[in-house]
């Protein structure tokens, strides 16, 4: 029996669903905006179909566990051949994953510095091996022949021990992500009932679609990861040595990279509110330690972060309030909290940069009643 169980993993239906969505949004896959009907509220759209991680993972567990794989069959259904009779309802569904993935931008460039959730890396990796989307399927029995063999692989291949221990790798990392946050979080509910997150994004531009790179004081050469990592350290410095004022308690940092070569460390900040009173992020004491950082150059851009769970004046309120705005006693608050946890964490259950979690508790949330970060 193949090792992907729902027992080995902690991952539901609407964690896939939000942290598509997060995923989506990093790595920049929803630039092109559309009006929606007449409410006039625009909502990111891919420029191109692009079927998500999530989609391969799904796949490769319908074959594995499937005894019986048939792509087409010459009782008439709702999708059929040009040639050789119709689709099944399987091949109806598997056929566009297999064909989408010549223009989906993940699998390209991108992908160089990415590990895929290692059921969803090898089930495209074996459609490359036997050149699926290299056919046009149409039923014949060259065609099937060809199926048949891809599926017959992956079930030898998802069942050795090599697969299984890398795999099992992957979840318990993922799992022990999931309990740090919780962990993590826990100690924000206690500290501050009320609260916000706000992310500000530090992002080092892609200079010739390679990343190069840069010079530190004229004399020492850092790679990106040395840069991103130093701003970053700089930047929650100065903001917990004034957390008094700010009311930040505690900071989290998230890895990403985006489709066109940039790498990204998204800060995240929680902020303790004494009230739900509604005030502008712009005139609050964490904006004003925020704003001398803002930055834009050919190889730097540092701003805000532009995401609904974690900030400020992106999405319409909800409940009166910026839909970064928290308040555990609150009606659905569970939810929020939910889809907040997949996209800082259950993103990393389908994609991560180097094979490493990409979100890392950066402060912890003292709970020594009267005491305040200062480093």
């Amino acid at each position: 029996m193949p090792l992907i169980s729902p027992n080995k993993v902690n991952h539901s239906a609407v964690d896939t669903f939000e942290a598509n969505k997060f995923i989506a949004h990093s790595t920049g896959l929803d630039l092109r905006p559309q009006n929606v009907n007449s409410l006039n509220i625009r909502i990111p759209v891919p420029a191109a179909p692009c079927f998500p991680i999530s989609d391969y993972w799904k796949a490769g567990k319908e074959i594995l566990y499937k005894r019986a794989l048939k792509m087409s069959s010459l009782r008439p259904t709702g999708y059929p051949l040009q040639q050789y009779g119709y689709l099944t309802p399987f091949g109806a569904s598997f056929l566009p994953i297999v064909q989408n993935i010549q223009h989906n931008p993940l699998f390209g460039d991108f992908a160089k510095n990415i590990a895929f959730n290692p059921l969803a890396e090898v089930t495209l990796t074996k459609m490359y091996q036997h050149g699926l989307f290299f056919t046009n399927f149409d039923g014949s029995t060259q065609c099937t022949d060809q199926y048949d063999s891809y599926f017959s692989d992956l079930k030898v291949t998802c069942t050795t021990r090599q697969f299984q221990q890398r795999f099992s790798r992957w979840a318990e990392q993922y799992n022990r992500s999931g309990k740090k946050y919780d962990e993590f979080m826990e100690n924000v509910y206690n500290k501050a009932p009320i609260f916000e997150v706000h992310s500000l994004v530090i992002l080092r531009k892609a200079v010739n679609d390679q990343n190069k790179a840069a010079q530190y004081n004229g004399f020492v050469e850092l790679n990106v990861d040395d840069v991103l990592s130093e701003r970053a350290n700089e930047i929650i410095k100065l903001v917990m040595r004034n957390s008094k004022r700010n009311d930040v308690i505690g900071v989290l940092s998230k890895r990403e990279f985006d489709i066109h070569l940039n790498h990204i460390n998204r800060l995240i900040f929680f902020v303790k509110k004494d009230s739900s009173d509604w005030i502008k992020f712009s005139e609050t004491q964490l904006y004003k330690d925020l704003e001398p950082h803002f930055i834009d150059t050919p190889a730097d851009h540092i701003a805000l972060g532009c995401f609904p769970s974690m900030n400020a004046g992106i999405a319409p309120l909800f409940q009166q309030q910026e839909t970064n705005f928290y308040n555990i006693n609150q009606l659905h608050v569970g939810h929020r909290l939910a889809a907040l946890k997949s996209h800082l964490v259950g993103s990393d259950f389908w994609l991560r940069y180097h094979d490493q979690l990409t979100m890392k508790i950066e402060r912890e949330v003292q709970m020594v009643f009267g005491k305040d970060y200062t480093e």
